[in-house]
């Protein structure tokens, strides 16, 4: 009986570990995503609209914007769109996407997009969602003496 009791304690302790480690990579994704990175949805009429990510998987992001300041005018809700993903000023990637869902999270709007994984540009946006995975998992920060990033 004892052992199916440790058993469970290490189960719960490894659970926790990937909770954890899940929400440390969410953080730290999250304010790189907003300090280094520039993200624009490109209309149909070629208007561009900044998007704020908030979250980027290999499959796809997400973004929200306030529902004070909508980003597209009434009946204007594009469900396929091309982003653009700047990484400097002046450089960036440009993907098709497609809206999956949308939700409403306090004040803001939260959109839910599917990148088409067929177009070349992808190869790069992959890489750099592995690399940014990475990084968040090995990456120290200098203001707390090295520990671990977020």
């Amino acid at each position: 009986m004892e052992k199916k009791s440790s058993e469970t304690k290490v189960t719960h302790l490894s659970e926790y570990r990937v909770v954890a480690e899940e929400r440390r990579r969410r953080k730290a994704e999250r304010v790189y995503l907003a300090r280094e990175v520039a993200a624009y949805m490109i209309l149909p009429n070629g208007d561009q609209r900044f998007l704020s990510l908030i979250e980027v998987g290999p499959g796809g992001f997400s973004f929200q914007v306030p529902m004070a300041r909508p980003i597209w005018t009434e009946g204007e809700t594009p469900s396929a769109f091309h982003v653009r993903i700047f990484m400097t000023p002046k450089t960036y990637i440009e993907l098709p996407a497609t809206q999956l869902n949308e939700t409403v999270d306090g004040t803001s709007l939260r959109f839910g997009c599917q990148v088409d994984q067929t177009v070349a540009a992808y190869e790069a946006y992959k890489a750099w969602v592995s690399f940014l995975g990475i990084y968040v998992k090995h990456g120290k920060t200098l203001a707390d003496g090295g520990n671990d990033a977020a």
